[in-house]
């Protein structure tokens, strides 16, 4: 806090005794007291209309609340950021098992999602331990955050492979899809990762796609801001796409990362011949906020 002022009379060198002021110094001090008479009614005022409920035909207030504005500015509060160098904690994150939903290519283990020199890597390859069948991993923020609304920023990458599909994704906290929400999904349609396609699923709606053309087997940030009726994605920090609207979810959703193997059929690719052995996708970092702001 800043200090009040000194408001003691200065004394004169010579003689010791208070100083007589002079015209202009008397006209300096009424016009801060002007002032400061001022600012404090302005406060009062700007206290008083914070409080009030809005109502039509209200007058737009013209001093902005500094404390308000500060609410404006910290609509995200950090609730988790991870940058794996001390493991994969089981406070922060759970382990896919099992048979994917809805895809009979795609079976998970723990076993195929591990840290090395401080990166999640998540390998898809075939398991001998599962008959030879293509096996990849996930993990999700089931324990950790499970929120309605949030910003989500997640540095990753994959490796090319035809077939091995690679997604960063909300899912609902209860039940299955819909709604989902899709940040970043490649399907492996082809050799290379030359894009992806961020999309929502609404519950009883058709999906809603968008795509954008980028070297996904180099590193980027991948981002969301999920806010009442809207999300906005985000590549590298900066705005690409976005999506409006009643479809827009309001349910806890978790985050979750995820690569797997294709199902062959005439509309997808399964992994090939020319599917490398290994195909792994990499996580730098996951940071996740909430959202403070209007509901």
């Amino acid at each position: 806090m800043t200090p009040l002022s000194d408001n003691r009379p200065a004394t004169s060198p010579a003689t010791g005794h208070a100083a007589r002021p002079g015209l202009p110094a008397v006209l300096a001090a009424t016009a801060l007291s002007l002032a400061t008479v001022l600012a404090i009614l302005l406060v009062l005022l700007d206290h008083g209309a914070s409080r009030s409920p809005a109502h039509p035909g209200a007058a737009t207030r013209l001093v902005p609340s500094p404390a308000r504005a500060r609410v404006v500015a910290s609509k995200w509060r950090l609730e988790l950021y991870d940058n794996f160098r001390s493991g994969l904690t089981g406070v922060d994150w759970a382990l896919y098992s099992g048979q994917a939903l809805g895809d009979p290519g795609g079976f998970f283990a723990p076993g195929h999602v591990s840290i090395v020199h401080g990166t999640l890597n998540i390998a898809a390859y075939r398991d001998p331990g599962f008959g030879d069948r293509w096996v990849s991993g996930g993990v999700t923020t089931i324990p950790a955050v499970r929120q309605i609304y949030g910003k989500y920023l997640v540095r990753a990458r994959i490796d090319p492979g035809e077939g091995i599909i690679g997604a960063v994704v909300l899912w609902p906290l209860h039940g299955s899809a819909p709604p989902e929400i899709n940040l970043a999904k490649n399907v492996g349609y082809n050799t290379v990762r030359n894009e992806f396609t961020a999309s929502l699923l609404p519950t009883g709606g058709l999906e809603v796609t968008r795509s954008i053309g980028v070297d996904w087997s180099d590193w980027h940030t991948i981002g969301l801001e999920w806010t009442p009726r809207r999300l906005v994605f985000l590549l590298d920090g900066r705005p690409w796409a976005s999506i409006r609207g009643g479809g827009v979810p309001s349910v806890p959703m978790r985050l979750a990362i995820q690569s797997q193997a294709a199902t062959c059929t005439s509309d997808s690719t399964c992994p090939g011949s020319v599917t490398p052995a290994n195909v792994r996708f990499q996580v730098a970092w996951v940071r996740i906020y909430a959202y403070r702001g209007p509901r």
